[in-house]
């Protein structure tokens, strides 16, 4: 499951994928607590961004731009030393935090 989570970061943060990046990081939850349950609240506030209607491409590439590495970084460093770990969360955490505010407006 977790080859799959990887697959989908690398085919891109839309819609579908983040649903399904979702129902993934719920079922490895057990594994690695900490990371898949700030793995799922990401998506879904991602997730919450499309509102049934989409975001504009601009928007979507700096998500992409943003957050595709330090997401794939996180997932890499997993088994890593703690200190490893927490380090590559926290750029996440940094980089999502980093996102300007989305207005919904297209």
């Amino acid at each position: 499951m977790r080859e799959q989570v990887i697959f989908l970061i690398y085919e891109g943060l839309g819609y579908e994928n983040l649903q399904r990046l979702i129902e993934f990081c719920q079922g490895l939850f057990d594994e690695n607590p900490i990371l898949y349950d700030t793995l799922v609240r990401i998506f879904t506030m991602l997730i919450d961004e499309y509102d049934d209607q989409g975001i504009p491409y601009e928007r979507y590439e700096t998500i992409m731009q943003r957050l595709q590495q330090p997401l794939l970084d996180v997932l890499e460093g997993e088994n890593a030393s703690a200190e490893v770990f927490l380090a590559r969360l926290n750029i996440l955490l940094r980089a999502f935090r980093s996102l300007p505010p989305y207005t919904g407006i297209h």
